[in-house]
């Protein structure tokens, strides 16, 4: 079938040891997954479990959803879950997925505002802890071979700022970076 890829993979290690059977399909907006693993303790034949996963996302002139579901067949549960959309136009990037089974939320939009310069922000929200944090970040292209970036994050307190050259003759690159705790600016 074209677009369909098979895949048998196993690993063996102290703890665990896992097979798995993937079988992923891929069509020009659609590609889809679906595992079984099989996996037990090591040198003990007991079971931890045996999964089934799904992953699924389709996209169509910009928009793209998808999700992921992870089932246990020994507990008989859903063990994760997550989901996510994006949407791409005129230099903007848009996005909001889950992870952790839906426990954390983040919001992502990027801009390209010319081939030199761009920008991006991130907000996570944690749906059972309500931990929240907030990520700012530029780039500016100075040249070919030279970039600046700032990047400030709420949730650690900093603010990183980097010089980065590259020299392509000698293939050598640099960078210079610098970071504070803005939280002990008082």
């Amino acid at each position: 079938v074209d677009g369909l890829t098979l895949k048998l993979s196993g690993t063996d290690s102290d703890k665990e040891t896992s097979a798995a059977v993937n079988a992923e399909y891929s069509q020009d907006s659609f590609i889809g997954s679906v595992e079984v693993q099989h996996v037990t303790k090591a040198g003990k034949g007991q079971t931890i479990g045996d999964n089934i996963n799904l992953a699924a996302s389709a996209g169509l002139d910009g928009l793209a959803v998808g999700g992921e579901l992870k089932y246990n067949t020994t507990s008989a549960q859903v063990v994760e879950y997550n989901a996510g959309f994006e949407y791409s136009a005129d230099g903007f990037t848009g996005g909001i997925k889950s992870t952790n089974n839906n426990s954390v939320i983040q919001a992502d939009l990027f801009h390209l505002y010319s081939s030199s310069i761009s920008y991006g922000i991130s907000a996570t929200y944690g749906t059972k802890d309500h931990a929240r944090d907030f990520t700012i970040a530029a780039s500016n292209q100075i040249d070919d071979n030279t970039y600046v970036k700032i990047v400030g994050n709420t949730g650690s307190s900093t603010v990183t700022a980097s010089w980065q050259q590259n020299l392509p003759a000698s293939g050598f690159q640099y960078a210079i970076a610098a970071a504070f705790d803005a939280s002990k600016l008082s």
